[in-house]
Formats: structure tokens, C-alpha cells, sequence
């Protein structure tokens, strides 16, 4: 039930107490007004912290370094079964997957940003895309979904390499990095065209 609607529901409610009230003189009941306050509280507007200061994100694990998107660019997250390696395609590309019968890339975003990390210990994947594009990234674990003030998000590290940091928008609280998803998407370097033979 929306605010509104119960608010609406509990001056009906008074009315019919002030009505029985009136007709048979008994008094109206005071658990009215409790409820009338608590749904006046739940209508009030939420402040502008609440409203559109906050960041929904979704982190993940590659090796020992936490990772995050912001939860807009993630479609869902998939265990990477079967993963059929593509001849003639960067080292980052892991290879494709069948997801319910669309063929997607997996990439191995440790190659890309320069992470220590075993291939073999990648469990889960994101499935990344902007309605354009669209491709997996492999993680070791995906930890959790959390909300995040605008305010706490420190800016990128600059004290590590620009391969590192390229992806980066910024340091979340517990030493996060949150990536740039809408950056990858669009990056040329993840972009793998197929060369076609010459006629």
C-alpha cells in the first residue's frame, strides 16, 4: 500500500470513529492517531541524501583485490561453464560461453588491469552491457550488492601504474575499487573485431 493510500485509509477510519462518536457517544479510538502519525512519516519526501546521492554496487573479487560496478551495467551474474576458447583473440578474452542460447565473450579483466589472479579460480561471472555491448567478466567470487553514499567514494589511486588505473573511478569504503563499466563498454580495447579473408 502506498503513503498516500494509507493515509487516506486512516482519516476514513477517523471519520467512522468521530460518526460512532456522534451516534452512540462513544469516544473515538486513540490508536488512530498513532497510525494517522506513522503513515504522515511514511509520505514525508526522503532528503536528498537519501534520494539521489546514493550508488547502488555490485563487488567482486579477482585474486586478492575487491572490485565493484555500479549495479545499472550489470545484467545478472552467471557461473562460466564451459568455456570455449576463440583462436586469434587477445590474451584478455578468455573465450565464449553459451548463455541460454546467445553466445557471449568472457574476458579475464586480470590481464586488462594488471591483477595477480589463477584462471583456474574464477567461479562466477558478470555479465556487463550497455544495450550495445555486452560481455562476461570472470571473478573469483561475487560478494555482495551494497548502497553507497556519492561522498564516500574517494578519487582513483594515482600512485599505481595507468594500466591499473585506467578503469578506475574511484575508491570505495573497505578499500573497494570501483570500475568504470560504462568506460569498458565503450573501450576499443575490448572491442575484437573478426577479420574477415581477403577476396
Amino acid at each position: 500500500m502506498e503513503p498516500r493510500d494509507e493515509i487516506a485509509l486512516e482519516r476514513l477510519r477517523e471519520k467512522l470513529a468521530m460518526i460512532r462518536f456522534r451516534r452512540d457517544g462513544e469516544k473515538p479510538e486513540r490508536g488512530g492517531e498513532v497510525l494517522r502519525e506513522r503513515a504522515r512519516k511514511l509520505a514525508e519526501e526522503p532528503s536528498p541524501a537519501q534520494e539521489g546521492d546514493v550508488l547502488e554496487v555490485v563487488e567482486f573479487r579477482i585474486g586478492s583485490e575487491r572490485l565493484a560496478f555500479e549495479a545499472a551495467w550489470v545484467q545478472e551474474v552467471f557461473t562460466p561453464r564451459a568455456i570455449v576458447k576463440v583462436p586469434c583473440t587477445p590474451p584478455f578474452v578468455a573465450g565464449v560461453v553459451n548463455l541460454r542460447g546467445s553466445i557471449l565473450s568472457v574476458v579475464d579483466l586480470s590481464l586488462v588491469l594488471d591483477i595477480p589472479a589463477a584462471a583456474q579460480e574464477a567461479k562466477a561471472a558478470l555479465l556487463l552491457s550497455d544495450g550495445k555491448m555486452a560481455f562476461g567478466v570472470l571473478a573469483a567470487e561475487v560478494e555482495s550488492a551494497r548502497t553507497v553514499f556519492h561522498h564516500e567514494i574517494q578519487s582513483p589511486l594515482t600512485t599505481v601504474a595507468e594500466k591499473t588505473t585506467r578503469f578506475q573511478r574511484g575508491i570505495l569504503p573497505g578499500a573497494v575499487c570501483l570500475l568504470d563499466a560504462r568506460l569498458l563498454l565503450s573501450s576499443p580495447q575490448m572491442r575484437v573485431e573478426r577479420k574477415e579473408n581477403a577476396d
